[in-house]
């Protein structure tokens, strides 16, 4: 039997909390799963989607797959992996998906300079990918610059920290923002925690970076004090780079910050799922377990035996 706080959050599976739609030579509505692990992350370009399901009906020439948990699209993307396979009297499919703004990072752009570009602009004028949405009315910034073996990401990245001094983001499904939309705060108070925690990671963290000019020369540079407040010594040279000729130190700025990402953490995992999407914020003041407010960094669900579970993580770690 589920508790009253099951009930009240939805941590239990009904065909109407949990299913996919299939693409294909038809669309088909698959509500017998089995398990279910999703992941998506602000420094991720992309959600991603594991799991199987029961069903007697062949779907393996299908191409696309949408999961829906307790009334919302978390995902959309292609089936990169789809196996069906008989076991125990019945026809089980396994599959993984990411979501259709893994091929921005998949896809090289033109190598070239790109001049007054905004968001929109400057992704679709190097390839246009199916199902991804890209954030309206943004800031025109004067150049990007693709250099060759980069990505479409690489130029969004680019993009963000030019524009917004921030890094670039997927929000619902597939849609492309470089600037947080924080559409709720969430109490976890009275929520049914089933384990919580903090993690401070310095594997990456840079503490010093360095940057050549014209002549060769390490002129420019930017030292990070969070680093070196904690005997971090790890230093980095980089050569003239033609994405930041008119600004270096912003250049070694967005280096520097990208590599404190997700440096500190605190989590937690309840039982349900409650609709959360990055940068809303959320809220844990009491117990042993407080925190206090921070946007959410990481949205995980796992899916089994009958009952949801969801870990959000906030990054509290100075790139917000």
């Amino acid at each position: 039997m589920r508790s009253s706080a099951e009930e009240a959050i939805g941590g239990g599976i009904t065909a109407q909390s949990c299913y996919f739609i299939l693409t294909g030579p038809s669309t088909v509505t698959c509500q017998n799963v089995v398990d279910l692990h999703f992941e998506k992350d602000r420094y991720i370009p992309f959600t991603s989607v594991s799991g199987s399901f029961l069903s007697d009906g062949d779907f393996i020439s299908f191409y696309e797959i949408t999961c829906c948990v307790n009334g919302k699209t978390i995902h959309k993307g292609p089936l990169d992996r789809l196996e069906r396979k008989r076991t125990g009297g019945r026809w089980k499919y396994k599959f993984s998906s990411k979501g259709y703004t893994a091929m921005l990072g998949q896809n090289e752009p033109v190598p070239r300079m790109n001049y007054n570009v905004n968001l929109a602009s400057l992704a679709e004028m190097n390839k246009t990918i199916p199902n991804v949405v890209y954030q309206g009315g943004t800031l025109t910034v004067n150049y990007v610059y693709v250099k060759e073996k980069s990505t479409i990401w690489d130029a969004i990245t680019a993009y963000g920290y030019k524009a917004y001094s921030i890094f670039p983001y997927i929000y619902q499904t597939n849609t492309v923002r470089v600037t947080p939309v924080s559409e709720k705060q969430i109490s976890y108070n009275d929520a049914p925690i089933v384990s919580c925690g903090k993690l401070t990671d310095r594997r990456k963290l840079i503490s010093e970076a360095y940057m050549a000019d014209a002549d060769g020369n390490y002129t420019h540079s930017y030292k990070n004090a969070s680093a070196s407040s904690v005997n971090i010594v790890r230093t980095k040279y980089y050569a003239l780079d033609r994405q930041w000729l008119s600004s270096p130190v912003t250049g070694l700025t967005a280096k520097v910050k990208y590599s404190q990402r997700a440096g500190n953490q605190v989590f937690l995992t309840y039982i349900g799922f409650n609709g959360e999407e990055l940068y809303d914020k959320a809220s844990l003041t009491s117990g042993v377990c407080a925190f206090g407010t921070y946007s959410i960094g990481r949205v995980e669900i796992n899916i089994r035996d009958m009952r949801i579970l969801t870990t959000v993580t906030c990054y509290p770690d100075g790139n917000t």
